[in-house]
């Protein structure tokens, strides 16, 4: 997440999300507590850590500039998530 003295883009992303909150959620660490991670998810299955997912992917695309690092960044992490998805079916 950006930090909080960037102010506008918490103007502008009213669901802001981050890789690190995404991990804590995998592996049901709570609030960013410092702690061992569980064989335990958040997620009950690949849809819903999906759906968290695509919300990361939505506000770096509408926040950040076009072939900004962080929008192809975005791009690339989606596609490896892509991938994925086509590998396990």
């Amino acid at each position: 997440m950006p930090p909080k003295d960037l102010k506008d883009y918490y103007a502008v992303i009213q669901d802001p999300r981050s890789l690190q909150t995404l991990w804590e959620q995998v592996h049901s660490i709570e609030n960013g507590k410092k702690g061992v991670p569980n064989s335990t998810s958040k997620f009950g299955n690949w849809e819903e850590f999906e759906a968290e997912a695509s919300i990361i992917w939505a506000n770096a695309y509408h926040y950040n500039e076009d072939d900004s690092e962080i929008f192809n960044l975005a791009k690339e992490l989606e596609v490896c998530r892509y991938l994925h998805t086509i590998k396990q079916h």
